[in-house]
C-alpha cells in the first residue's frame, strides 16, 4: 500500500496528470462544481424542510430526492449508452440548473412546500445520469482511468466538505432561496 506520504504524493501526481489535459481538467472541474452545488442546495433545502416540519420533513425530503433518483439511475445510464456523453452532461447541467432555479423562485415567492419538495426530487432525477456520463467520458487509457478516478474521488471529497458550509451560511444569511439559486448557478 505504501506509506501515507507516498500515497499523498501519488494522489497529487495523479491530479497533476489530469489537470495537464484540458478536456480532463474541464470534466474534473465540472465534477467538483456539480458536487459543491449539490451539497450546497441539499443543505439549504434541508434547512427549509426543517423549518417547515422539523426532522420528519427533512426525512420526507430525503425520500423525495432519493427514491426517484434511484429509479432514474438505470434510465440515465441508458442515455449515456445511446447519446453523446457530452450532450448528456450538458443536458444534466442545464436541466438541473433550470429545476433548481425554479425551486429557488418558488422559495423566493414563498410558494407551496410540496412544490419545493417535488422540484427537489426532479433535480435529483435530472442529476442521475451525471456520474455514469462523466465516468464513461473520462479516460482514454488505463493511466488516465487511474488518474481520473483518483482526482475525481479527491474532488468529490473536497466538494462534500466545501459544499455544505457555504450552503448553510448562505441559507442562514441570505435565505434558502438564494442558497438554492447559488447551487443552480454552480
Amino acid at each position: 500500500m505504501g506509506r501515507p506520504a507516498e500515497r499523498l504524493t501519488d494522489r497529487v501526481g495523479a491530479l497533476g496528470d489530469v489537470f495537464r489535459s484540458p478536456p480532463l481538467r474541464r470534466l474534473q472541474l465540472a465534477w467538483g462544481g456539480f458536487y459543491s452545488g449539490e451539497w450546497a442546495h441539499f443543505v439549504a433545502l434541508s434547512v427549509y424542510a426543517y423549518e417547515q416540519g422539523g426532522a420528519a420533513a427533512v426525512g420526507v425530503l430525503g425520500l423525495v430526492r432519493m427514491i426517484p433518483a434511484a429509479v432514474a439511475l438505470p434510465l440515465g445510464s441508458m442515455l449515456v449508452d445511446r447519446y453523446s456523453r457530452r450532450r448528456v452532461l450538458l443536458g444534466v447541467h442545464v436541466s438541473r440548473a433550470a429545476v433548481l432555479g425554479s425551486a429557488a423562485a418558488v422559495l423566493a415567492l414563498d410558494g407551496p412546500t410540496a412544490l419545493v419538495f417535488a422540484l427537489a426530487g426532479l433535480a435529483a432525477v435530472t442529476a442521475a445520469p451525471f456520474r455514469p456520463a462523466l465516468q464513461a467520458s473520462l479516460a482514454r487509457t488505463p493511466q488516465e482511468l487511474v488518474a481520473t478516478t483518483v482526482s475525481g474521488s479527491t474532488l468529490e471529497g473536497l466538494a462534500t466538505l466545501a459544499g455544505p458550509a457555504p450552503g448553510g451560511v448562505v441559507a442562514q444569511t441570505a435565505g434558502v432561496d438564494v442558497a438554492v439559486g447559488a447551487g443552480a448557478a454552480v
